[in-house]
C-alpha cells in the first residue's frame, strides 16, 4: 500500500466518505494549493496539515 493510498484512506475516515471522494477532495486540495501530490500525502501521513484543512474544501450538494 503506498503512501498516497494511506493518505486517501485516512481522509475517507475522517470525512466519513468513500475512497474515490477522498481522492477528489485530495485531488481539489493539492491543485487549489498548487502543491505536489505525493509531498501532501506524505504530509498528511505524518499528520501535518491537519485532515480538516483538506476536508475543509469540500463543496456542498448543487454547490458550484
Amino acid at each position: 500500500m503506498s503512501t498516497l493510498d494511506i493518505a486517501e484512506g485516512m481522509l475517507a475516515q475522517h470525512a466519513d466518505v468513500c475512497a474515490a471522494e477522498a481522492a477528489r477532495l485530495l485531488h481539489a486540495y493539492v491543485t487549489r494549493r498548487r502543491l505536489r501530490l505525493t509531498g501532501t500525502a506524505h504530509a498528511l501521513v505524518a499528520r501535518e496539515p491537519d485532515l480538516s484543512e483538506v476536508v475543509a474544501g469540500r463543496r456542498l450538494p448543487g454547490a458550484p
